[in-house]
């Protein structure tokens, strides 16, 4: 593929990701994303013959960018890692509580399409490696508790960091108790995962 297809191809996904994030992904549509970027339906449809795999990309990109901007851990190792890992969720949702909306969404979208997101979970796996190895440089310096299972840990954290957030960004509430729900809630979370590692 030549450079300028290449190069036509990001700023395709790009546009994409931004009107998702403006709108959301069941609202856009492949001629709003053509007309956003100046070319007919059918050339776009050259470039990707589905709506899916657009969306997959362009959730790739934003972790990607969410991994460059939020989890540079130049400088940093055991602890000081892990203690940003989970501080940067309410970083992110502070920053970007798009980024948790659209997450939501995509969760949703890859579901109801029967989509194979195994590129899009390799990329996200990227944190799980830089994790563990944080994790166990920080229980061999004796600042971290040792936990029996840090991988389900792993696992039941981040959902449950993810998931609140995607639910503190929801549009609209259901129960009263959701007005009063704010950043204060992933914080509470954040320390009580932190609390619960930290020697």
């Amino acid at each position: 593929m030549s450079k300028m297809k290449d190069a036509q191809k990001d700023f395709i996904i790009e546009e994409a990701l931004k009107l998702f994030l403006a709108k959301s992904i069941d609202e856009v549509t492949m001629s709003e994303i053509a007309k956003s970027v100046e070319i007919g339906d059918a050339t776009l449809y050259r470039y990707f013959a589905k709506k899916q795999n657009i969306v997959v990309l362009a959730a790739i990109k934003l972790s990607k960018r969410v991994f460059e901007n939020y989890y540079n851990f130049d400088g940093l190792e055991g602890v000081e890692i892990i203690r940003k890992f989970y501080t940067n969720f309410l970083n992110i949702y502070i920053d970007h509580k798009e980024f948790f909306s659209f997450i939501n969404e995509f969760d949703a979208f890859i579901i109801n399409e029967s989509y194979d997101s195994s590129s899009y979970e390799d990329g996200v796996n990227k944190f799980k490696e830089i994790y563990f190895n944080s994790y166990k440089l920080a229980v061999e310096k004796g600042e971290m508790r040792e936990v029996p299972d840090i991988e389900s840990f792993y696992y039941a954290t981040t959902h449950v960091l993810l998931d609140l957030g995607k639910r503190l960004s929801r549009k609209g509430t259901i129960l009263k108790s959701d007005e009063q729900s704010s950043y204060k809630e992933l914080k509470i979370m954040v320390d009580v995962i932190l609390n619960g590692l930290l020697k």
